[in-house]
């Protein structure tokens, strides 16, 4: 089981590492070609769930609304190819920046509600993670560009892989579905991009 579990928590790490990077470039999978918040496309961008559809917005009114975790990917050097998929995890975002600005400071809110876990995939590991619990934090923005700091955690998850089960801290939760570090932000009315060097976080608008 510690090799599961350190295989999945490996996860969280790459996107940790990632996130600290100044250039994100979107991971390497079969997802729709990379596209700006503005519609253009771009190295270090990628598309706000190309399937969902929608109008482009500005970054700043993109990290204003609330948001359903869908998918996370995360590639390490060695590619080491991690996704989770699916569970009951919601994001908040808010500012009190308006939708045509440049620059916003604000905070943000990701929940678990113990219910639907997410489908946790690592090379030829698979599990369950299920959140019971909150990550809370800041955010500075720069034109499309955003820096993530998380700041506090409580509540706890569950990691079924194996046969078994291992309870979790939130704290190494957070390692793995929460957006710390810089990150590109690209949204439309419908989704939400936040693209680091080596993670990407999808999400829909609810």
């Amino acid at each position: 089981m510690r090799r599961v579990l350190n295989g999945f928590l490996a996860v969280g790490l790459l996107a940790t590492a990632a996130c600290s990077g100044a250039d994100p470039n979107p991971a390497t999978d079969d997802s729709p070609a990379p596209a700006s918040a503005s519609g253009g496309s771009s190295p270090g961008s990628s598309s706000a769930s190309g399937s969902a559809g929608g109008q482009y917005r500005p970054a700043a009114e993109c990290l204003n609304h609330r948001y359903r975790l869908l998918r996370f990917v995360a590639v390490g050097g060695n590619e080491a190819y991690g996704t989770g998929e699916g569970g009951d995890a919601y994001a908040t975002f808010g500012n009190q920046a308006p939708s045509d600005a440049s620059a916003a400071e604000g905070h943000y809110l990701l929940e678990g509600r113990g219910g639907d876990p997410i489908k946790l995939t690592l090379a030829s590991l698979t599990g369950d993670l299920t959140v019971d619990g909150a990550i809370e934090g800041t955010y500075d923005l720069q034109g499309s560009q955003a820096t993530f700091t998380s700041t506090s955690s409580a509540g706890s998850a569950t990691l079924k892989a194996g046969g078994r089960t291992q309870n979790l801290a939130m704290t190494d939760v957070a390692a793995i579905i929460a957006p710390n570090g810089s990150a590109q932000v690209a949204c439309t009315d419908k989704a939400l991009t936040l693209t680091a060097q080596s993670v990407r976080f999808e999400l829909a608008r609810v």
